[in-house]
């Protein structure tokens, strides 16, 4: 028996689940557009998904990006700022 779930769009629709189905059940649950081996099960909000987001890790990306960005502007200034004081 195979679940197919059909106009799916991610991040929009949501399937929820109570707990980890496991990798056999999660085999036979297509989402039309993706592949079966795609399925994933997202512990942290407890959804069954076709792919992981791919938003999260960009946004996530990004913010470690800036932070690094942030940082070395101001250890830049504290540096500048400590040699004319100096």
């Amino acid at each position: 028996m195979v679940l197919t779930a059909v106009n799916w769009v991610d991040l929009a629709d949501y399937f929820y689940v109570v707990k980890n189905p496991g990798t056999a059940v999660l085999g036979r649950v297509e989402f039309n557009g993706f592949t079966t081996t795609d399925t994933k099960w997202i512990s942290y909000d407890m959804q069954i998904t076709p792919v992981p987001e791919s938003s999260t890790y960009g946004a996530i990306c990004m913010g470690l990006l800036l932070a690094l960005y942030g940082w070395r502007r101001f250890s830049h200034r504290s540096a500048a700022a400590r040699s004319k004081s100096a």
